[in-house]
């Protein structure tokens, strides 16, 4: 059986593979390779990132579901980031964080592996810490981002007449009047969740002690004003 495992082996290292000098991976052998990619990451504390698929129902809360290379991954409620205090009095705490959580499905997140289970290979996450690690980088104590600094920022929501972005760690609302020159009727016409735009910073308020940065943003200063360009 040894010497016919050794020959099925030696075979697949055989193959001509579609890509020049590539080598053929089995399902297993992949598998393992991203689990040994996780275990450094675990233990590095390095950030990735990947996208929200859902959000399920636990005996102990709720949960974010997401993959990163096909590896099902959860985060817990508490370890998202959610900031609700832009909207306080808007209903129950736990009914709100499922409702933000169910608009923020399909966009890009980053996160840093809190644990791991070798044995049933399951992975926890935590959007919070790789959020408070960017927070440190670019905010703090020499900031990158800075007021009029033009950024790319991640499209986590978008309502009516507003889009939320996620900027290197901290999130910010923009309203309709500084998504466009013209006349927004829906801005879910013209942005999605998982969009990668450009913006540029308005203000910036950070606290070195508790490491909290609001932001604000515009959009519009960016494309060209259509809207005056006719007037004219």
């Amino acid at each position: 059986m040894a010497n016919e495992a050794e020959k099925t082996l030696h075979e697949m290292q055989q193959v001509l593979t579609i890509d020049a000098n590539g080598v053929y991976e089995t399902e297993e052998d992949k598998a393992e390779l991203l689990w040994h990619e996780l275990q450094n990451a675990y233990r590095s504390k390095r950030i990735l990132s990947g996208v929200l698929s859902g959000v399920e129902e636990t005996s102990s809360g709720s949960i974010a579901v997401f993959y990163y290379k096909g590896q099902r991954m959860i985060i817990p409620v508490s370890e998202m980031e959610l900031n609700l205090s832009e909207q306080n009095g808007y209903g129950e705490i736990k009914g709100r964080q499922v409702r933000i959580l169910n608009n923020m499905v399909g966009c890009e997140i980053d996160f840093i592996l809190i644990a791991l289970d070798d044995t049933a290979r399951s992975v926890v996450a935590s959007r919070r810490l790789a959020m408070l690690a960017k927070r440190r980088k670019f905010y703090f104590p020499n900031a990158q981002i800075t007021e009029g600094r033009v950024v790319q920022a991640r499209v986590i929501a978008v309502a009516e007449k507003v889009v939320r972005l996620e900027v290197f760690g901290a999130e910010c609302a923009v309203p309709a009047r500084d998504i466009a020159w013209e006349w927004v009727g829906d801005a879910r016409e013209k942005y999605h969740v998982g969009d990668r735009v450009m913006a540029v910073v308005t203000s910036v308020e950070s606290d070195a002690e508790t490491m909290n940065v609001k932001i604000t943003a515009d959009m519009k200063r960016l494309m060209k004003n259509e809207v005056l360009e006719k007037a004219k």
